[in-house]
């Protein structure tokens, strides 16, 4: 059996590297790869120019992606592009049917193969031996050594394995060609990349510090060098350069800015940066204002704590920029991360300004959602008709109406109404009503004094900046507002930072903070004092799953969140967060769905099932205090259920029984071992884990999803491999029954510590020792032994001395 599975696993291409060696080939296999997407791409843009109805378009692109599963990547990375051209012309047939015929496949086929040039030797995996023997081959085919009884050798040419039409999605992401709008479940980074990449002839990168790959512009710089063209057709891929954050930065961006403004060129420019960056470019952005050029700014407000070493949403940075001229946009969600990415665009070429967007550079930005988009050409065309009608207005009170004009237009391409200032709640307001900023520079005041309830008597302005020591900007603008104010009272303003030691704006949160505030009667707040209400009871249509890595684990969560929206239909939003005490960071992931369409996810909801991928994590964070009463738990840990009650602290025993928890045990790591699975197999592997001991309503349509997500050139190999890896996983879980004795036993003065600590801190002091919100982290020192044994240390006296505050 173990040798049937390491072949299908072989032939799948998931093998670990130390288990497989790559034989020589004529040219670059990342290279062949990108030269073959680029010619795609050029195929699939010949089509879209050409005089084309709608029924004819699609058509062509429906028999592209049917050839696809046929085509090599040799074959299609070598043709030139007179005969890229004629691929084209033989796709776009008279006939307007989506169903290729066998005779009309082959002739296109002919087509492709006549043009190549022979077929140079293809890049092959080779799998090691056994006995630790390496074979290389260079014919494309599958051989069996018998060198000894338990060697298997097996040849796959690895690049021709996977069809090219799961290559091409995997390096597009989101990006399209469909005039179409879709539902796409992404990041707020990528929702925010694929606007500014789509739109824009040149854009410039400044990596944010904090993060090394998932920083706004990362998923561009990829794009590019797969050759993706943009949706403007005016070149081939944009120019994507990725520049240092130092003194004096953007000085690149206004000289590119002059320079097409000399030469009277219509090059779109846009620059992806962390608000870091922002501070430094605030002597260019003056000079770049006056140039009245439509330049876009997507902008992540983070900074990383001093103290505490933990990224917070700081929005400080990015509003030292407000004086410069630039016009200010935010947005709050990764929907509105894309809607607003667009209207950015738009606004710049309709008002020939420049313009900042400006998201939240922790909870928006890494967040994964579904969200709906639109086709680039829509987007194209619609920012280039407010190009030809460009305004110029005569005052800031001007602009911003002509602002909302644009707003007003884009509404039916987003299918929503944006606004200066978005005011949600009755016109006669006695209890609460929200206004939320849309458009903060310019600042209108008879927008703004216009959006407010006559009947308002208290404005409390939430700002997202860590400056305790003196007024925020937002309130300094609103307090001033109110100058113009006729109402018969004028209403008392206060002042309210949050995002203050790991505090979150949550629903819980605002509904705290409004009720002191009535209690209060202009008493000065105590927002140290404020009580949250009880997770369960705050979200109770949302269900919860965490996943609990470290960045050396394998992750699934965003595989699982997938599983969640496509199999079951159910809004889903992935999010994580990183704590950077630890050398190898653990990773608490968190994939919230729910079935209504009104609730909000971000609360501190607890979780019905949760996984950790490495046993250390038990001794440094109490996982179970972020479980409902009754959850599921499974450990990837080499135990057996002696080996856990011996191996595990008194108190992780003790809230197990108390909540009554479900633990699983299942060794993935030696599973993935014998099995000689790689990166994307351990992926697969989890999956599989979490989808047999999560919900048996799940399974049967998430199987589904899995075996098309990896998609290959034999499904019956694959459906053999994921079938063989579900019998293994069954075989493997271990239930761990409940012992009446965890609850009986007499805890150690360290165990009662780690019990009682959470339960003696407010949700505030609780998010300066903890940068999770709601995992109630037990931080301690190292207690792992090389047995696997997980012991609960001494608390360290730094965080200890955090907890007491």
């Amino acid at each position: 059996m173990l040798t049937v599975l390491h072949t299908l696993a072989n032939s799948a291409g998931l093998f670990t590297k130390n288990q497989t060696a790559i034989a020589n080939s004529p040219a670059n296999p990342s290279q062949k790869i990108n030269k073959a997407l680029q010619n795609l791409h050029v195929v699939r843009k010949i089509i879209l120019t050409q005089n084309l109805s709608e029924d004819q378009e699609q058509a062509a692109l429906t028999r592209l992606d049917q050839i696809l599963d046929q085509i090599s990547v040799n074959s299609l990375s070598v043709l030139t592009y007179t005969q890229l051209q004629d691929l084209a012309t033989a796709l776009t047939v008279s006939t307007t049917s989506t169903t290729t015929t066998s005779k009309e496949l082959t002739q296109i086929l002919s087509t492709i193969r006549s043009s190549t040039v022979t077929t140079t030797t293809t890049t092959k995996i080779i799998t090691k031996t056994v006995n630790g023997t390496v074979i290389k081959e260079d014919d494309n085919v599958s051989v069996t050594s018998s060198e000894g009884p338990s060697s298997a050798v097996t040849v796959v040419d690895e690049l021709d394995h996977l069809s090219l039409s799961v290559r091409s999605n995997i390096a597009l992401g989101i990006q399209g060609d469909s005039k179409a709008s879709a539902l796409q479940l992404t990041s707020g980074n990528l929702a925010v990349e694929h606007v500014a990449y789509a739109l824009s002839d040149l854009l410039f990168v400044y990596p944010s510090s904090a993060s090394q790959h998932s920083y706004l512009g990362h998923g561009s710089e990829q794009w590019a060098k797969a050759g993706l063209s943009n949706a403007t057709n005016s070149v081939l891929a944009p120019q994507v350069l990725q520049m240092s954050t130092r003194a004096n930065a953007a000085s690149a961006v206004l000289g590119a800015v002059s320079s097409a403004a000399s030469a009277k060129a219509t090059s779109a420019i846009s620059t992806l940066a962390s608000s870091a960056a922002i501070v430094n470019m605030v002597p260019n952005l003056y000079q770049i204002a006056q140039t009245n050029r439509p330049v876009v700014f997507h902008v992540t407000a983070e900074s990383v704590d001093s103290n505490l070493n933990v990224l917070r949403g700081d929005y400080s940075d990015v509003l030292v920029a407000r004086e410069t001229g630039l016009l200010y946009l935010a947005s709050n969600s990764v929907q509105e991360a894309y809607n607003v990415s667009v209207l950015a665009h738009a606004v710049a070429a309709g008002t020939n300004q420049s313009v900042i967007h400006v998201l939240d550079g922790v909870q928006t930005s890494q967040q994964v959602e579904a969200i709906k988009t639109v086709g680039d050409q829509a987007l194209a065309a619609f920012v280039k008709q407010e190009q030809r009608n460009a305004v110029i207005a005569q005052d800031e009170e001007g602009l911003v109406s002509a602002i909302e004009g644009i707003f007003d237009r884009a509404s039916a391409l987003l299918g929503h109404t944006y606004k200066a200032f978005e005011y949600s709640g009755p016109k006669d307001a006695e209890t609460v009503g929200v206004l939320n900023i849309r458009l903060y520079r310019p600042w209108s005041f008879s927008h703004f004094l216009k959006a407010v309830p006559t009947s308002t008597k208290n404005i409390i302005v939430i700002e997202p900046v860590a400056n305790t020591a003196a007024h925020g900007p937002i309130f300094l603008d609103v307090s001033a507002s109110f100058n113009l104010w006729t109402g018969a009272h004028r209403p008392t303003v206060i002042d309210v930072k949050y995002g203050l030691h790991g505090a979150s704006l949550t629903q819980g949160w605002i509904k705290a903070l409004v009720q002191q505030v009535r209690s209060s009667k202009g008493a000065k707040l105590d927002l140290a004092s404020i009580v949250v209400a009880e997770p369960e009871a705050a979200q109770e249509d949302v269900n919860q799953v965490i996943f609990w890595e470290t960045a050396a684990s394998t992750a699934v969560s965003a595989h699982v969140a997938k599983h969640f929206q496509s199999a079951l239909g159910q809004r889903t939003q992935h999010s994580s967060r990183i704590n950077s005490y630890r050398h190898s960071a653990v990773i608490e992931t968190r994939v919230q769905y729910s079935k209504s369409n009104t609730v909000a996810f971000g609360e501190s909801s607890l979780a019905s099932y949760a996984t950790v991928q490495d046993i250390a994590i038990l001794a440094e964070y109490n996982v179970v205090a972020s479980l409902k009463q009754g959850a599921v738990l499974v450990l990837n840990a080499p135990w057996s259920v002696e080996e856990l009650e011996a191996k595990t602290s008194a108190a992780f025993r003790f809230a197990l029984g108390a909540k009554q928890i479900q633990v699983l045990l299942i060794d993935l790591n030696n599973v993935a071992k014998e099995l000689g699975l790689s990166g994307a197999g351990k992926t697969l592997l989890g999956q599989i884990t979490f989808l047999k001991t999560h919900s048996s309503n799940l399974q049967d349509a998430a199987f589904g999803a899995i075996a098309r997500q990896y998609e290959t050139s034999n499904n019956k190999l694959f459906d053999d491999l994921v079938s063989s890896l579900i019998e293994r996983v069954d075989k493997e879980v271990i239930e761990v029954p409940q012992n009446p004795n965890w609850l009986a036993i007499e805890l150690g003065e360290a165990d009662q510590a780690a019990l009682a600590l959470p339960k003696h801190v407010t949700s505030t002091v609780r998010g300066i020792a903890n940068a999770f919100e709601g995992s109630n982290a037990n931080i301690v020192e190292d207690s792992v032994s090389e047995e696997g044994e997980v012991a609960l240390g001494k608390t360290s006296n730094w965080h200890q001395a955090a907890w007491q505050l």
